[in-house]
């Protein structure tokens, strides 16, 4: 386990309240994301940390892939969903170099 993924591993269970405390621009983020997704689209969301935007997106595509390096804020972002009734997100705990994520995958899908 690396530095990087240490300290977003112990930041993991505050993640939601550190990053709430600016609701309204995040309630901004999620409403201008909406309105350039699709039913069709598959989303690709790096960094997906507790799902706080995943979750909220959802519905609006047909699938997203997430990542983390974090193992925690994935165990969360995965219970969240859980207790939501999402099943259209694809979790990975692997870093933004993995092969598996390249553009190149994506494109045309």
């Amino acid at each position: 386990m690396n530095k990087s993924e240490r300290f977003w591993d112990k930041t993991a269970s505050q993640y939601d309240q550190i990053e709430m405390k600016d609701e309204q621009t995040y309630r901004q983020i999620i409403q201008r994301t909406k309105k350039h997704l699709k039913i069709s689209n598959l989303a690709l969301d790096l960094g997906c940390g507790t799902g706080l935007i995943s979750n909220e997106i959802a519905e609006d595509v047909n699938e997203i892939h997430t990542i983390d390096i974090s193992s925690n804020m994935i165990a969360i972002a995965e219970k969240k969903a859980k207790e939501s009734n999402i099943a259209n997100i694809n979790y990975a705990h692997t870093t933004i170099f993995d092969d598996r994520y390249k553009e190149e995958a994506f494109v045309g899908r």
